[in-house]
């Protein structure tokens, strides 16, 4: 996803399967303009999946709003903030791996 100076989100949904994962698949070509201050996020399932107690998963939207609160913060404290929150709402009992990768346009 994209989260743009103005807070706006773009879906990055082109694509395909992960990387390597069937070696003749064919991948879709998606092109999005980046601007000076917009927050480029790539995650895994894992990220978006996290559940709390009850059973409830954090969700893609979670994972937005973390992030858009962060967002004065450098990529890196981008990051940090998502994976607190998202510790915070699954109270540490993580079951799938998580990866988040923040990129920001300067």
């Amino acid at each position: 996803m994209v989260i743009r100076r103005d807070s706006s989100t773009v879906w990055l949904e082109t694509g395909g399967a992960p990387v390597g994962m069937f070696p003749d698949w064919t991948y879709e070509e998606g092109v999005v303009q980046l601007n000076p201050g917009d927050l480029v996020l790539a995650y895994s399932d894992g990220v978006i999946e996290a559940v709390n107690p009850a059973g409830e998963e954090w969700g893609v939207e979670s994972l937005r709003r973390a992030a858009a609160e962060s967002d004065t913060q450098s990529a890196d404290e981008i990051v940090h903030a998502i994976f607190a929150t998202m510790d915070d709402f699954s109270r540490g009992r993580q079951t799938d791996d998580a990866t988040v990768l923040a990129l920001r346009v300067h």
